[in-house]
């Protein structure tokens, strides 16, 4: 068409691509449809976390096909995972931020300082430890005195603090918003556990004692939120606690030679893994057949085979995907061995978690005498 008619008549060049054809008619695809690339995307990530699970137990199932039909599954757990780590990290800071914004009226919200936001923490942590005195006083533990005199020391700044917030001026709406709100601290105070118990299962296999490391993580987590609750975005916070998870669940333990640390907790969350140890009722074959590995391996074992369909037995499930589940037997014996058995899935008729062998019995005195 002629330059008059108001059009240029010349073609613009195209920008040369360093992707092959195929592969930019590929990401054009996805592009035109982003559910099926985020599906796509969401389950190879997933099939990666569970072939790095499988690879940290030196198994694979041979049913490939059930492994792709959990990727997406396994992707959801693990930003799961990564959320609900991240969320504990911060929830004092995240509630008390709530408690303090503009949805309550200026007469009402609730406005603390740091030292009062450390307090209430420290006094959740208090009225913790001051539980585990009971529990070890009742259990007639040695170290109960210990954990009693921190636990009423830490309980004991918390109600002070507790008590000075609640006896400021201001109307009867502010002053229960403001107990409301330290009560809600002092138990948040606790969510770090949720961070502390994976890590010392990370830590639980080195002969260094982290026990230390890991309250001073505890502290860090308390005094970190009272400045961000004061002072910081929520925002920045929460992009600040999802670096960190991932850095101390997803990054420390390959660099410490542990890789599937994290997809452990995947595997668990998804019950994929038994948490623990487990009581199964399996068939008299495959009970015959673990029997035979313990006799094999000259382990001894609990209970024997009897002549009924069905046997209990407790063992750790690895993996219960496709047509066979893989199990761990732990050795009575040598609890550093560990036997793995393979048995068809069908052979399997419950799944019931294991109660510990000391329940119900008398360990103490003081039990003994408040059960008369």
């Amino acid at each position: 068409m002629p330059k008059f008619l108001g059009r240029n008549n010349t073609r613009k060049k195209e920008i040369k691509s360093h992707w092959p054809n195929w592969v930019r008619r590929l990401f054009q695809t996805l592009e035109e449809i982003p559910w099926v690339s985020l599906t796509a995307i969401s389950t190879l990530f997933g099939v990666v976390i569970l072939f790095s699970y499988f690879r940290s137990i030196d198994y694979f199932p041979n049913d490939f096909s059930a492994v792709i039909g959990m990727g997406a599954a396994a992707s959801i757990g693990a930003i799961t995972v990564i959320a609900v780590l991240s969320f504990v990290l911060i929830a004092p800071a995240a509630f008390y931020r709530h408690y303090a914004s503009t949805d309550y009226p200026p007469d009402v919200r609730v406005s603390f300082n740091e030292s009062e936001l450390i307090a209430l923490q420290l006094g959740g942590v208090g009225g913790f430890f001051a539980y585990i005195a009971y529990v070890s006083y009742r259990d007639c533990d040695q170290f109960s005195w210990g954990y009693a005199l921190v636990g009423a020391t830490l309980f004991l700044i918390g109600f002070i603090a507790l008590a000075r917030i609640a006896l400021r001026a201001g109307s009867f709406k502010s002053r229960r918003l403001r107990v409301w709100a330290s009560l809600t601290l002092m138990v948040l105070s606790l969510a770090p556990i949720f961070i502390i118990i994976p890590l010392g299962e990370l830590f639980l296999a080195s002969e260094v004692d982290f026990g230390i490391l890991l309250f001073a993580i505890w502290a860090l987590a308390i005094i970190g939120n009272a400045k961000g609750g004061a002072k910081s975005e929520m925002s920045g916070m929460a992009i600040a606690a999802v670096f960190l998870v991932v850095l101390v669940f997803v990054l420390l333990p390959i660099a410490t030679d542990r890789p599937g640390f994290f997809p452990t907790m995947v595997a668990r969350q998804l019950g994929v893994r038994s948490n623990g140890e487990v009581k199964l009722h399996v068939s008299k074959k495959s009970c015959d057949l673990m029997a035979e590995i313990h006799k094999k391996n000259q382990v001894k074992r609990t209970g024997d085979c009897l002549d009924n369909e069905w046997n209990e037995v407790s063992a750790v499930v690895l993996s219960n995907i496709g047509e066979r589940w893989l199990l761990e037997l732990n050795s009575q014996s040598d609890s550093k061995l560990r036997l793995r058995v393979l048995i068809p899935r069908a052979d399997v008729q419950a799944l019931i978690p294991a109660k510990d062998e000391s329940d119900g019995k008398v360990t103490c005195s003081r039990r003994r005498v408040s059960a008369a």
